[in-house]
């Protein structure tokens, strides 16, 4: 298991960690987290205000999208 974080204090040392904003992820971000074959992303700003348009305005489209296509682009299998 590997957690991507935003300050590597936030787990002890039983979980890897790589630091890395997923706003601005790096060229090599699937082989930084080691070329997972799944990923679980729980990782959300603007919570918990759901019915906000501030998730598909801000979050998705700023944020995640970019992260989740370049991990696709790089080998991520979609099921």
């Amino acid at each position: 298991m590997v957690a991507v974080v935003r300050n590597s204090s936030a787990f002890d040392d039983s979980v890897r960690t790589v630091v890395m904003d997923i706003a601005k992820p790096s060229e090599d971000a699937f082989a930084q987290l080691g070329y997972p074959d799944v990923l679980i992303h729980l990782a959300w700003d603007g919570l918990p205000n759901y019915k906000s348009l501030h998730h598909f305005e801000t979050e998705l489209a700023l944020h995640s999208i970019h992260f989740l296509n370049q991990l696709i682009e790089a080998g991520l299998l979609l099921l």
